[in-house]
């Protein structure tokens, strides 16, 4: 973590020189985007009557978080009422579940799409009832619906105004296939929701915030690791014990570990630190090494293909089991599908999505300029 990155995460913390420190350094609010924490920022600014460029930044920040707020909440009740109508339950996960109830201000948790949990059985019914009300797949080829049923875990919709639906019925595939039914039977009904909403147990939403947390970027911003802490926070007792005790039962020892071992990077983090440490002492010779691996070179820039090797080696379970190192070169022809252009020949679609997973931008891009004469 850099010197800003903990001027950060102090300033969210409260510390009103770290908040000072940020303003002079973020005229344009870069840093505060890069962060995805703009909106509390400000807030806490405005608290303390600080002035000047970059809290005025953070104040678009805000504004465009209220907004989008604003628009998820609207899309939601939308589709409550067409599950609703068939009798499905469902959860918010991720960003909309948490700025709604672990965070003071929901607009201090940036959300750009909602993500809803449905159990399995009824996705295809669901799926049909929201197309009949509007709401239309991004990816509809054939090799698209082939990889949703084969290995995908969520269909990505969106309708007339443009909102983004994630409508999950399975987990990722670093997770084992039965977590998303036990997060849905232990998952309760909450009236603070529209028709049909349920709420995951914060233990759970811890498990699923750290695991996420993995699968982006290693840029991943200050703002990823606070959800953690906040979710601690929402509990009127400590977590340690079940988010231990789940992590355990799921085998996510090693991403759960090494997310709660940065928290405590950046604030003073008592269950941070309680479940790291339990945790650790249950890491398997692989995670072992992974894990001192990524302490050398600064935790917050482990990737998720190496958590994902380590487990992997380790004989943990997960739903893509051994395929997932050769998913990361040689993804589900679906896949190719759907984040290429059709205009394209198949050969074309499949190299550059190898070099791209690769990381070889540089001729990817001549591919895509190639294609575009």
């Amino acid at each position: 973590m850099t010197g800003p990155d903990r001027r950060v995460a102090a300033a969210l913390d409260g510390d009103d020189e770290a908040l000072t420190a940020i303003a002079r350094e973020d005229p344009t609010g870069a840093i505060a985007r890069r962060h995805r924490v703009g909106a509390a920022l400000y807030l806490r600014a405005a608290r303390r009557d600080l002035r000047g460029p970059a809290v005025d930044a953070w104040h678009r920040d805000l504004f465009s978080a209220s907004t989008q707020y604003l628009r998820l909440s609207a899309a939601l009740e939308r589709v409550a009422a067409v599950l609703a109508a068939e009798r499905i339950d469902w959860i918010p996960l991720k960003g909309y579940d948490l700025a709604t109830r672990a965070y003071d201000d929901p607009e201090e948790r940036p959300t750009m799409d909602l993500d809803l949990l449905i159990a399995a059985a009824e996705f295809a019914r669901a799926r049909r009832s929201l197309e009949s009300a509007g709401w239309q797949g991004l990816h509809r080829g054939r090799l698209a619906e082939r990889y949703l049923a084969e290995e995908g875990y969520a269909w990505q919709a969106t309708d007339a105004t443009g909102v983004l639906l994630e409508l999950h019925f399975r987990l990722w595939g670093c997770v084992d296939e039965g977590l998303a039914d036990a997060l849905i039977g232990e998952s309760t009904p909450d009236a603070s929701l529209p028709p049909g909403g349920r709420r995951l147990t914060l233990a759970h939403a811890y498990l699923v915030a750290a695991v996420h947390a993995w699968l982006g970027s290693p840029s991943r911003g200050v703002g990823v690791w606070w959800d953690l802490v906040r979710i601690c926070e929402a509990s009127p007792r400590s977590l340690v014990g079940e988010v231990t005790r789940a992590a355990r039962h799921w085998d996510l020892q090693l991403p759960v570990a090494l997310a709660a071992e940065l928290t405590c990077e950046l604030w003073r983090h008592d269950d941070g630190r309680r479940i790291a440490e339990e945790l650790a002492r249950e890491l398997r010779a692989p995670e072992r090494l992974v894990a001192a691996r990524a302490r050398s070179r600064g935790v917050a820039g482990c990737s998720f293909a190496a958590l994902q090797a380590a487990r992997l080696i380790a004989r943990r379970r997960s739903r893509s089991r051994r395929r997932a190192p050769w998913r990361r070169i040689w993804a589900h022809p679906g896949a190719v599908e759907s984040a290429t252009s059709g205009d394209w020949p198949w050969p074309a679609r499949r190299l550059w999505y190898l070099l791209v997973a690769l990381r070889l931008t540089s001729l990817a891009g001549w591919i895509e300029k190639r294609m575009r004469q």
